[in-house]
């Protein structure tokens, strides 16, 4: 795979990733999240399983923003 076809991948990726947190659509951000994964936010930055992370996003009032492009 070439550099532009592996960038073009991660991009579509990242894009169905956070489609996917905006539309409260758990199953397709948990098939996508690597275990552990580090989860960024007000409280630090702690490593988590993808059940952790699954029951954050169930208990949280806070919505899920994409990065600045």
């Amino acid at each position: 795979m070439t550099a532009t076809a592996t960038r073009k991948s991660v991009l579509q990726l990242e894009k169905q990733y956070w489609d996917a947190m905006k539309a409260a659509d758990y199953r397709t951000v948990e098939k996508l999240t690597a275990e552990p994964c580090i989860v960024v936010g007000a409280a630090g930055a702690p490593a988590a399983t993808k059940t952790q992370l699954s029951e954050m996003r169930k208990t949280s009032d806070s919505r899920a923003e994409p990065p600045p492009p």
